[in-house]
């Protein structure tokens, strides 16, 4: 597969891959203000809202869609964690992992800084794997930069390029279905979501140049509608039924529609709090760190923010994981915070051994973050420490998948944590 060199490429920077990685870990990064189913006694309608259901739900165990669980990028899976883990297996993958690994049909999927896209079966035994370069005329083939994490979506897996083209590969053989052109850059994740009274499943993604939502067939890769422009994104979009929610580097809150991608509403967030984390949704709630530091609580419903807390120091581009009432997050000044949805008063702060911190996920009454060249497990309950594992290299933020944390490394290695069975 190849894909034409971009003019844009050496205007950035850092290469788009490298801003993600740093985002994800809570770093500055430049950043401009500017199968038809029968089923017998359920009708159609009670189908449609089960599978709606499942769709949106946190992942199961075996499921880790995006860099930060299901759609709605709330960072929590329905497993189970030991007090103490063991490190299970260690796949080699060549290059640096750059982002979270994703999962689905029993497999483990991530992608690295040379262009290539991988996939292993839970016990870390690689299954296939495809490389994208760029060409252009006689020039010699170059990797393609992958500057967003991976989607796993209803057997695809989607991958997208600083050049802005959206690949979708089968899970299962890693074949190339289709290729979608139209962006000018993608850095923030692709997302899934299923508009509510709608058949279809679809793709999207932001263009992060000009902040305009594409939403596309995963049947065929075509475009179903496009967004007007907003400004400049770095971040990724939490979806759900009903809408489609991200920050801008206008320091605006968008929300779109996902059956049209008209805009429902823009809130603004206040002068030089550019948002370039996850926009977590929960309910009727979206959580976003930004630029000056702050975690913002957002009420779509009343349109305006709930709260805001401060990270205590440096810019604030982790994404949140949210269970209940309790919001964690990562800032990158060596603490973990977990905040009450509500009031947004600090239940706890965790000190971090570290600097680096990655976006925290959620497993149950666990909570798991990486942190330099170590992944930690603390309490969700009240944030004390119960384990820590030393991986080496900077890490990703981990995937909860089957029971395990797995992450990738800065030395080209997914590395697998969990509970060893008794020989």
């Amino acid at each position: 597969m190849s894909e034409p060199r971009s003019n844009a490429c050496g205007k950035r920077r850092r290469p788009a891959a490298l801003q993600f990685a740093d985002m994800e870990r809570g770093r500055p990064r430049p950043h401009r203000r500017v199968q038809r189913m029968r089923c017998p006694g359920l009708s159609m309608g009670l189908i449609g809202l089960l599978f709606t259901m499942c769709l949106f739900a946190s992942p199961s165990p075996a499921q880790w869609p995006t860099y930060h669980g299901s759609s709605d990028l709330a960072g929590v899976a329905n497993a189970e964690l030991p007090l103490r883990l063991a490190k299970l297996w260690t796949a080699r993958v060549g290059k640096a992992v750059l982002s979270t690994p994703v999962a689905g049909d029993k497999r483990i999927y991530c992608a690295t800084d040379g262009g290539k896209v991988l996939a292993f079966n839970l016990e870390g035994k690689p299954l296939w794997n495809v490389k994208i370069v760029l060409k252009e005329g006689d020039s010699q083939e170059e990797p393609a930069s992958i500057g967003a994490p991976l989607l796993f979506v209803q057997g695809l897996v989607l991958c997208g390029t600083e050049r802005g083209w959206l690949y979708a590969f089968d899970a299962e053989s890693g074949k190339q279905r289709w290729i979608y052109k139209e962006c000018s850059g993608i850095l923030g994740t692709p997302n899934y979501l299923k508009p509510k009274g709608s058949s279809k499943t679809l793709a999207m993604v932001i263009d992060q140049p000009e902040g305009k939502v594409h939403a596309i067939d995963i049947a065929n890769g075509k475009a179903m509608w496009v967004s007007e422009g907003t400004a400049r994104c770095d971040g990724s979009g939490g979806a759900t039924e009903d809408r489609i929610v991200f920050g801008g580097c206008d320091s605006t809150l968008h929300v779109l529609s996902p059956a049209t991608g008209e805009a429902i509403n823009n809130i603004e967030v206040g002068e030089g709090n550019e948002m370039a984390g996850g926009a977590v949704i929960a309910g009727s709630d979206v959580f976003v760190g930004n630029r000056s530091g702050s975690l913002v609580c957002i009420d779509l419903g009343e349109k305006n923010i709930r709260w805001t807390v401060n990270g205590d120091g440096g810019e604030l581009f982790t994404t949140a994981a949210v269970k209940g009432n309790k919001v964690v997050i990562a800032t990158g000044e060596d603490k973990i915070l977990c905040i009450d949805r509500s009031s947004g008063k600090k239940h706890w702060t965790s000190n971090v051994d570290g600097t680096a911190s990655t976006s925290p996920v959620i497993a149950g009454d666990k909570v798991a973050y990486s942190v330099d060249e170590a992944i930690h497990m603390i309490s969700l309950e009240d944030g004390s420490h119960l384990w820590s594992g030393a991986v080496g290299g900077e890490l990703t933020s981990p995937a909860i998948v089957e029971n395990m944390l797995v992450v990738g490394t800065s030395d080209g290695r997914l590395v697998a944590f969990g509970k060893k069975e008794a020989q």
